[in-house]
């Protein structure tokens, strides 16, 4: 059957569009991502297939190899014999034994081998990671931890923790155009007909192949688009007016610009590669960065959160450098300088 003609039981039932939701295989993520901005009207569809899945869990109970492949092909047979193949949401099935062999069927197809996980976990994250939401498919990483991704046109971007890409539905068309909220590090896939074109706040950045991180957490109230190879087009939109802007500049390798977004003040800086880059390699570093800054840093790259009792720590400042390290090895290089102690309880950090 050919995709346009797919009911929401056939997104569920096929094997690379499963491979694309669970995230397991990157050719499967580029072609959906594709054929989803092409065809818009399938949206609906396509939604509540990745519900479906998203609400599979995965039950204590095994089942012996016979005993699954028997299971897996009733169910099967009885979606595609359902009349007028209805679909029925998974809280909708007759019993517990259903939705269980229906989230082994999904593992089955996808991992090529049986795998239970006995957490009683749905695919809450995976889900939040790659989502479809109004038109757009955005691509996430949450809070502790990071996520690469490789679109459509071959162009690959590393998100750091806390940070979406929101894809528009025409990408690769016309043009490339992407929302950046966060933290991202682009490689963008050289193509001078198609300029990649990233939205983050007020600032537009245009480029047809290059490499460049761009930082603009809103809460932050400054916006850091760093040049590593290539020339970079950074304009600010005028509100209300995307196709006017206030200043343009080209930067670049080796030149950050830094945007205040309250002020609306602008600077082009020299920059150590190593403290702008480095997280997309494990690597997190401060330069005479002060407490307050660091515990924001901390808590997006761990997942973490911090309170702080000893508020002498606040505006001493701190230069320190950490590979792959865990926040309890981070914290025990920070106490001996900025002189305070700590303890860690569950997801919780204490400065004392």
């Amino acid at each position: 059957m050919k995709i346009e003609n797919y009911h929401i039981e056939d997104f569920i039932l096929d094997e690379s569009f499963q491979r694309y939701f669970f995230g397991v295989n990157q050719e499967d993520e580029m072609f959906w991502e594709k054929w989803i901005t092409e065809n818009p009207n399938r949206l609906n569809d396509v939604q509540e297939a990745k519900k479906f899945l998203s609400n599979l869990q995965f039950e204590t109970e095994t089942l012996s190899d016979d005993e699954l492949q028997e299971e897996i092909l009733s169910m099967k047979n009885e979606i595609l014999r359902s009349p007028n193949r209805k679909f029925i949401e998974p809280t909708q099935t007759k019993t517990n034994h259903t939705r269980r062999i229906a989230a082994t069927i999904t593992s089955l197809l996808i991992a090529g081998a049986i795998a239970y996980f006995f957490i009683g976990n749905t695919f809450t994250n995976q889900e939040e990671s790659n989502k479809v939401v109004a038109d757009y498919m955005i691509k996430s990483a949450p809070l502790g931890q990071k996520n690469a991704i490789t679109l459509s046109d071959g162009s690959k971007i590393k998100l750091n923790a806390g940070s979406s890409l929101k894809i528009y539905p025409d990408f690769n068309k016309q043009d490339r155009k992407v929302i950046l909220e966060g933290e991202a590090f682009f490689d963008v896939a050289e193509n001078e007909q198609k300029p990649f074109i990233i939205e983050s706040g007020d600032l537009v950045t245009t480029v047809k192949g290059t490499s460049f991180n761009i930082k603009s957490f809103q809460e932050d109230n400054t916006v850091y688009i760093a040049v590593a190879a290539g020339l970079v087009s950074v304009k600010k939109t005028l509100p209300d007016q995307k196709d006017s802007s206030d200043f343009e500049m080209l930067l670049q390798p080796d030149v950050m610009l830094v945007y205040q977004t309250e002020t609306e003040n602008f600077s082009r800086e020299n920059f150590d590669r190593d403290l702008i880059f480095g997280w997309k390699d494990g690597v997190l570093s401060f330069k005479e960065a002060n407490f307050q800054k660091i515990k924001i840093e901390l808590e997006r790259w761990y997942g973490a959160e911090i309170i702080i009792n000893n508020q002498n720590v606040l505006n001493r400042p701190y230069t320190g450098t950490y590979k792959n390290a865990s926040l309890e090895t981070v914290l025990d290089g920070m106490r001996y300088v900025l002189g305070f102690s700590f303890e860690i309880k569950e997801n919780k950090v204490y400065i004392n």
